[in-house]
């Protein structure tokens, strides 16, 4: 993950120039490969409560439906 955190790192207060490198698209190659390997191992079940874990911050939002 360095390689793409690196694109939105600051220096003096300022963005550093965004600029794409053969590193930065392996990361982002294996990083999209994971992500799809994700599988549904179980199916909703609508009788049960769901639960939305939430976290926010001044970069980002994320949420986990449990």
């Amino acid at each position: 993950m360095r390689p793409i955190y690196e694109l939105i790192r600051k220096e003096n207060g300022k963005l550093v120039s965004f600029k794409w490198m053969l590193a930065r698209q392996k990361v982002f190659e294996d990083i999209k490969a994971k992500l799809a390997m994700v599988s549904i191992v179980t199916y909703s079940n609508f009788d049960q409560l769901f639960i939305l874990y939430m976290n926010t911050s001044g970069r980002g939002i994320g949420a986990v439906l449990h």
